[in-house]
């Protein structure tokens, strides 16, 4: 799971960075679209796992 937030990047605090940058500017497009796709990707990875249960 943690390879979908860093992106296959080599620093652990590739999702830390983006994430800080998004929420010291939420109107820049490229820092909300970094975000965005990321989360995406983790929430479909956790919906598609055997263990999530919708109740």
């Amino acid at each position: 799971m943690k390879s979908i937030l860093l992106s296959n990047q080599v620093t652990n605090n590739y999702w830390t960075e983006a994430w800080t940058n998004y929420k010291l500017s939420p109107n820049d497009n490229a820092k909300t679209t970094i975000v965005l796709t990321r989360l995406k990707a983790f929430y479909k990875y956790v919906m598609n796992l055997e263990e999530y249960q919708l109740s």
